[in-house]
């Protein structure tokens, strides 16, 4: 056992996790209504999928009218 009295060891924890821990965001109250604003924005082109997208524009460009 540690000859360190339990208050004190108590205290100085809160005071080391206080002053080292990494902050937490606080939780967004739930009369503000946002649910579901996450999922119903559409999802962002891939770089991929804008190479292709890009290269398959070109080609029809390029190629000749026939």
């Amino acid at each position: 056992m540690s000859d360190i009295p339990l208050d004190l060891q108590r205290r100085f924890e809160r005071h080391w996790a206080a002053k080292y821990a990494s902050p937490v965001a606080p939780a967004a109250p739930k009369s503000i209504g946002l649910e579901g604003t996450v999922n119903s924005l559409p999802r962002p082109a891939k770089r991929k999928e804008k190479l292709a997208e890009l290269s398959q524009r070109a080609k029809s460009v390029l190629e000749p009218a026939g």
